[in-house]
């Protein structure tokens, strides 16, 4: 599959069920990860299926890559 088939954008409040689905699949913390919502970006197939997540935090003039998830582990180097 292309990147291009994905839209890339912020989560945002309805995403948070499906980000729950997948940060249990990944077996992150997942409350803890719920309160940094908004740092987390989504790849988003055009069926709607959330296909992964990436949480990107700020310090000073770097970003730092927190937490990611994928729902499908061979589409992890394509989607990044």
């Amino acid at each position: 599959m292309s990147p291009s088939l994905f839209q890339i954008r912020r989560a945002t409040l309805e995403d948070l069920a499906r980000l729950r689905q997948l940060w249990a699949q990944a077996q992150l913390p997942i409350l803890d990860l719920e309160k940094r919502l908004t740092e987390f970006q989504v790849a988003v197939s055009a069926d709607g299926t959330l296909a992964a997540c990436l949480g990107l935090q700020m310090a000073n003039q770097q970003g730092r890559i927190h937490n990611e998830a994928y729902r499908d582990s061979s589409l992890r180097t394509e989607l990044r």
